[in-house]
């Protein structure tokens, strides 16, 4: 019931979340998920005005001085009636057919359901599958061709595989497009260093 951040560089706590986080139901797993700007971080088990949801915390600026600056919750994603089990970013940026870019979750909870939404239309899923399993959805990850693939496991011991198009979710990003909104947050990267991995917070990128 609490979401705790820590930073790699100094191995201290970063941002301790529990508002929005009073479950009163267990669950035997959760998954997180960081955006693929590594701006959010997307989460399970959300509870806030007797509804569950997944609840998206913005990323912080990191900074020794600044502890919890940020990590708010910027976005609810809302609907269940039992807890949200896991959530899955699809680690592509996308576009949609307006040429805006867009990011692709996956969220597997309770009710035996997998739900699919755009980080451009948060009011409503795009695509809400039942009946695939006979109990919780316990994970769920993207692969494939272009990662259009969604796995997902239940623990009713049967695996899916669900097939999107670029028609549903969005038509993937072109790279220099993704190396120019990474170069927005992490400035270093403006020298075509896209294939580094995402610095920890802000203090680190003055390191690099």
């Amino acid at each position: 019931q609490i979401v705790k951040v820590w930073r790699i560089r100094d191995w201290k706590l970063e941002s301790t979340n529990v508002k929005g986080f009073e479950s009163p139901d267990d669950t035997q797993f959760l998954r997180l998920s960081w955006s693929p700007d590594g701006q959010a971080l997307a989460t399970a088990n959300g509870f806030d005005n007797n509804q569950y949801n997944c609840s998206m915390l913005k990323r912080g600026s990191g900074g020794i001085a600044q502890e919890n600056d940020g990590w708010v919750r910027e976005c609810i994603l809302k609907g269940w009636k039992a807890p949200v089990t896991v959530a899955c970013y699809n680690p592509k940026m996308l576009k949609t057919s307006a040429g805006v870019l867009d990011f692709c979750i996956a969220v597997g909870c309770q009710e035996k359901t997998l739900t699919l939404w755009v980080t451009s239309n948060p009011i409503k899923p795009i695509c809400v599958i039942k009946g695939m399993f006979e109990g919780e959805v316990y994970d769920v990850t993207w692969g494939g061709r272009d990662y259009y693939t969604l796995s997902a496991c239940s623990n009713d011991g049967s695996v899916a595989l669900i097939q999107v198009t670029q028609d549903e979710i969005g038509s993937i990003a072109p790279p220099e497009e993704q190396r120019k909104e990474l170069a927005i947050h992490y400035p270093y990267m403006a020298d075509g260093l896209g294939d580094m991995d995402l610095p920890e917070d802000t203090a680190q990128m003055q390191y690099e």
